[in-house]
């Protein structure tokens, strides 16, 4: 059944192919003279040895079981003793097409646009042979295509190679073979591209001496050259895009240079979908070929019948979208469309040359990309993302959502071209603040967070036709555990759909990433202080578990630590746990058992700082109330100030399940309206806190714990808080053996009462711990990302170079722990966004202070 070069193997027959080939009749393979039918005659078949063959010294060998269309009707070969026969009813002239599969009527065949990777040939079936002839002189068959004959050098493995006529013209579809032409019928399939894939033979090992592949072209000159893009099993791809004209010539084949296989450096993720061969041109409205076998494809089926305009190559692959990688089809057709390590693929249709994510009237769609494999194990970067996208001819173009998923790996967006513009909105919705500029993000604020990103918003409607548009989305905080998501923007009730192609994700590295020294905390010290690279860290509230999940994108970030906080309603809201020590106990094992899992360790805890008196009202339901001397440790009156260390106490005795290094405390509570101020810097209440502390750090030592205190800020003087001023720091951690100190910037820097830089100078030796890390400067406490300027009137007023140095040479060597906040929408806190913000603007601030 196979036509080889080389002396191939016989391989296993194709037996179950669906054809439309019309008027089949008996098979008569292996007949002798003796048992031939009544009316039958023996046609010798022959190939043309007289000219150039396909092959350099090779001959075009048959195969048993091969079949042949003879006068529009099919049969099976036979040889007899090396010679190639058919046995067919007599006719004074016969013409004969191989193979019989890719014949349709009218004397017309389906030239392929998937080819399938042989060692050393051409691909099964993919070469068309035609011959015409009577018994006496038997029929020469000559190949009606040429080859295109690629070779590659390289170690990559390569899992498909396109071809596409840069002019346009069919290079697969429907053609006429009379004469021995092939040609283009017009009215039926008619595409520009044809595909090896090499995924049946589980991908092409590349060598340095070399691999060839073949791929057949149909016989023309072409003159504006061919586009070849080659693609590995790793996900990458090479794209050889030549205006050069070159001429494939019938029964012959065209060598072409040694391609080195060499996708580019930053090219971390591409996928073209020339491996997508079935179903129409949807966004075109073209014909295209048939699925043949339904649900139960293999993806290596022979397509001979065509569909129409709107028609899909698939029904949905996957229609379970809460779980990725439930699909339809089988594994075999998810491999052959290199499809099978998508994570999602829900509501998504093959068509030819390119994905329909969603439906028109069934449902809208989403598709997870698969992880970017091809970042370094541990490695943070910035990318740039580009596609192709359309939407359903003659829709209202819906919204597009481009998400990071929140379970998976890290990401955020800080810009958006359309068609090599880049877009500005109106600023209502989430925006993404780094370095000294306001970076705008047209998107909505679902759930005011940066990962999410709206294409096309309602609002802006930057795409209003149907037509291919070019989508780039610079990235940040990518690494290789990064799962992208697209989505039709609408309720799952709602109906939409786009089309998509030509994804590629390219590595953007951030400044000084190639030479900096990275800091960890559980080896020590680097060479070279002047490329010192802390390792960030963030603040969680865990009153919730919700924030459990995400925890492996923190851990992909490179970060060792996390630190926590939890509020006095976890422990005592009469509606949660209610001070029931077991209810405790259970969720901080259940948070050290996730923490353990991904491989995190907590650095601090900050432990209540405001506390909450709960009243019951007569229907019911509970109020609540700020009450400061539940956690006000330097309050004048000795029973509430003990009775706040006792609860306190409580808590680090259970919260020790955690295994925090340091856990941390606020000096006092809210003002609570006594005769002075609660912050008012007087003996009394530093006598107070003295006291509090020496017990605080004793419950801390007995769990294994160290205490530290953070400083406290307010919008008055220094004189009105107990630990604003450097001095006041260095007083408490003299007076109390075993307290450190947690150094909040915005705090210590309110209505520019402290420079953060000099406020570490100003520090005894070894009290510095922990970090709070966010701006300062203005008239309160922010929490805004450094280097903030946006569009409220806070900004970020710190020199972080100058800051970072200090830190350095302070002797610092924690984790750089952001405590962000949303207190302006265009300064999202998300640990994506925290990364990018170190690795983006502070880390190079200081590289720059130190002059590298």
């Amino acid at each position: 059944m196979k036509l080889f070069i080389f002396l191939l193997s016989v391989c296993a027959l194709w037996s179950c192919e669906k054809t439309s080939i019309d008027d089949q009749q008996p098979e008569t393979g292996n007949k002798t003279e003796t048992d031939i039918p009544e009316g039958y005659v023996r046609l010798a078949l022959k190939t043309d040895n007289n000219r150039t063959l396909l092959v350099d010294d090779g001959a075009v060998i048959w195969s048993e079981g091969d079949k042949v269309s003879v006068n529009n009707a099919t049969y099976k070969i036979t040889i007899e003793d090396g010679n190639v026969c058919v046995y067919v009813p007599e006719a004074d002239s016969y013409s004969v097409m191989y193979p019989a599969e890719i014949r349709s009527t009218k004397k017309l065949m389906f030239l392929q646009p998937q080819q399938l990777y042989v060692e050393n040939s051409f691909g099964e079936k993919a070469l068309p042979l035609y011959g015409e002839g009577n018994v006496r002189d038997g029929v020469t068959m000559r190949a009606i295509c040429g080859v295109l004959k690629l070779t590659l050098t390289g170690d990559a493995t390569i899992s498909s190679i396109g071809v596409t006529d840069r002019a346009g013209g069919a290079l697969c579809g429907v053609f006429t073979y009379t004469n021995g032409n092939a040609e283009v019928e017009s009215g039926y399939i008619s595409h520009p591209s044809v595909v090896l894939n090499c995924e049946k033979a589980g991908g092409v090992k590349l060598n340095s001496s070399g691999v060839d592949f073949y791929i057949v072209l149909p016989a023309r000159t072409y003159s504006s050259g061919l586009k070849i893009s080659i693609s590995d099993t790793s996900g990458r791809a090479q794209v050889i895009d030549s205006a050069t004209p070159r001429t494939i010539k019938a029964h012959d084949i065209l060598k072409t240079p040694t391609i080195a296989y060499a996708p580019d450096a930053d090219l971390v993720f591409a996928e073209y979908f020339d491996k997508n061969i079935w179903g129409s041109d949807r966004q075109a409205e073209r014909v295209g070929f048939s699925n043949p076998a339904g649900a139960n494809a293999t993806g290596y089926e022979l397509s001979t019948s065509q569909t129409d305009a709107t028609a899909y190559g698939t029904e949905a692959l996957s229609t379970t979208w809460d779980t990725p990688q439930k699909n339809l089809m089988t594994e075999s057709y998810l491999k052959s469309r290199a499809l099978d390590n998508w994570q999602m693929l829900f509501q998504c249709r093959e068509i030819y040359g390119a994905l329909a994510v969603g439906h028109p009237t069934n449902h809208r769609g989403m598709l997870r990309f698969p992880k970017l494999t091809n970042i370094g194990e541990g490695e943070i970067c910035m990318a740039q993302l580009s596609f192709k996208v359309a939407f359903k001819h003659g829709s209202s173009c819906d919204p597009l959502l481009v998400r990071f998923v929140l379970e998976e790996g890290p990401g955020c967006v800080l810009a958006y071209y359309l068609d090599g513009k880049k877009i500005s909105t109106p600023k209502s919705g989430s925006y993404w603040t780094s370095s000294n500029n306001t970076m705008p993000i047209p998107g909505l604020a679902v759930g005011n967070f940066s990962e999410h990103f709206v294409i096309n918003n309602t609002t802006n409607r930057e795409i209003k036709d149907v037509k291919w548009h070019t989508i780039r989305l610079d990235l940040g905080a990518i690494t290789n555990d990064t799962v992208i998501m697209l989505q039709s923007y609408s309720a799952h009730s709602e109906f939409s759909e786009f089309f998509i192609d030509d994804i590629e994700i390219r590595k953007v590295p951030y400044p000084y990433q190639d030479d900096a020294e990275r800091f960890s905390i559980n080896t020590g010290t680097v060479s070279d202080t002047k490329k010192l690279l802390y390792t960030p860290s963030s603040t969680v509230s865990i009153n919730s578990g919700t924030w459990l999940n995400s925890l492996p994108q923190l851990k992909s970030l490179g970060a060792e630590y996390v630190d926590l906080s939890v509020g006095w309603e976890f422990f005592y809201s009469p509606t949660g746990n209610n001070g029931d020590t077991a209810k405790w106990d259970e969720y901080f094992r259940t948070v050290k058992a996730k923490l353990d899992a991904v491989g995190l360790k907590v650095w601090h805890i900050h432990l209540p700082g405001v506390g909450t008196s709960f009243t019951q009202k007569s229907d019911g339901t509970w109020t609540s109330t700020t009450n400061s001397d539940l956690v006000d440790f330097a309050n004048y009156d000795t029973t509430i100030r003990t009775t706040a260390v006792e609860k306190m106490s409580d808590i680090i005795t259970h919260i020790s399940i955690l295994g925090a290094k340091y856990l941390l405390v606020h000096p006092s509570g809210w003002y609570d309206g006594g005769p002075e101020d609660n912050y008012y810097y007087t003996s009394l209440r530093k006598a107070a806190l003295v006291a509090s502390l020496k017990s605080l750090v004793a419950a801390a030592e007995k769990v294994g714990a160290t205490m530290v205190l953070e400083n406290l800020g307010n919008y008055k003087s220094p004189k009105e808080s107990l630990t604003i001023m450097p001095e006041y720091i260095n007083y408490f951690t003299t007076q109390v053996p075993g307290l450190k100190f947690c150094f909040d910037f915005s705090h210590s820097t309110v209505d520019n009462i402290n420079d953060g830089a000099q406020f570490i100078r100003d520090l005894n030796p070894g009290i510095l711990t922990a970090l709070h890390v966010h701006g300062g400067g203005n008239d309160r406490d922010v929490h805004l990302f450094p280097g903030y300027t946006g569009m409220y009137k806070y900004k970020d007023n710190l020199n972080w170079g100058e800051i970072y140095e200090e830190l350095v040479k302070y002797g610092y060597r924690g984790p750089f722990t952001y405590e962000p906040g949303s207190y302006a929408v265009d300064c999202n806190a998300s640990w994506s966004t925290i990364f990018h913000n170190f690795y983006n603007y502070v880390y190079p601030e200081y590289r720059k202070r130190m002059g590298n």
